[in-house]
């Protein structure tokens, strides 16, 4: 049995792309407050998702957000 984080991980190797675009809405959703990319890995890990953060840690500019990406 694959367990949440398993999963999760799994689809971020298979679907790197898509699983950061869904991890970057994710973390603009977080408005009040706002999620930084290092405390929204900090937050997946504190989840228990420490696989999916550390994939995630990796690629970790790629979940700035669309209006600080255009600064």
């Amino acid at each position: 049995m694959i367990d949440a984080d398993g999963f999760l991980s799994r689809t971020f190797d298979l679907y790197p792309s898509e699983a950061l675009s869904v991890l970057r809405t994710l973390r603009e959703a977080y408005n009040n407050p706002p999620f930084t990319p290092s405390e929204f890995v900090r937050d997946l890990t504190v989840k228990g998702l420490p696989r999916l953060a550390a994939q995630t840690e990796e690629r970790r500019e790629e979940l700035e957000g669309k209006a600080q990406r255009r600064q």
